[in-house]
């Protein structure tokens, strides 16, 4: 979660109603300093993401970056939320990033299959010829056309389901919680590797 704080000092007690106005609803913090106060403001991002549960391949490191040592014919799976803080709904471009210390080849052929589970998909539906590779100029290639990856390499990935190779935004309601689940299942001619998944919200308001 990316938190940001400003301090502000030095405040005159003249305007002491208004500052507070401005701030209660991001939970200010007011310390009363003879005539001045001092506000100390968090603001936190609208969109929340967490690692709640990893397959025992991998280990969560942080909110949302797990790592793991993964082998040919694996089965590997991560489950995550993502909390919308805000009191509307938000327009989110979820994007998973990964890189191996063995590089990616091309097409990921290190991956058998892709398997996304939510809510509305309790049993899973396969993903794969779903999921693209977003390139330097933010375009999409669908997964079996990306390029190779050197070792340590982010290769970001996006679920387009439509399949029509642009980015749509997926939207989650004001004030919710949403589960998600990807399973993978690797390839069985596949190196052993040490592979780093990170999962990110980019957002819009509608």
């Amino acid at each position: 979660m990316n938190l940001m704080k400003r301090t502000l000092f030095g405040v005159p007690m003249g305007v002491l109603v208004a500052s507070l106005l401005s701030t209660v609803a991001l939970g200010a913090v007011v310390n009363l300093i003879s005539n001045t106060i001092q506000l100390t403001v968090e603001t936190k991002t609208p969109l929340e993401v967490k690692f709640t549960d990893v397959s025992n391949r991998l280990t969560i490191v942080d909110d949302n970056t797990a790592t793991g040592t993964i082998y040919a014919g694996d089965t590997f799976w991560f489950k995550y939320n993502v909390t919308n803080h805000a009191n509307n709904p938000i327009d989110r471009y979820p994007v998973i990033l990964t890189k191996s210390d063995a590089g990616l080849s091309a097409g990921l052929q290190e991956v058998e299959r892709i398997i996304y589970y939510d809510a509305n998909y309790p049993s899973g539906i396969d993903i794969t010829n779903m999921v693209y590779c977003v390139n330097n100029d933010g375009s999409l290639t669908q997964l079996r056309n990306c390029p190779a990856t050197a070792a340590d390499t982010w290769l970001e990935l996006f679920f387009d389901n439509n399949g029509d190779g642009t980015a749509q935004p997926y939207t989650i309601t004001a004030e919710t919680t949403w589960w998600y689940k990807i399973e993978v299942e690797t390839s069985p001619s596949m190196a052993e590797q040490n592979v780093t998944i990170k999962y990110e919200e980019h957002f819009s308001l509608p």
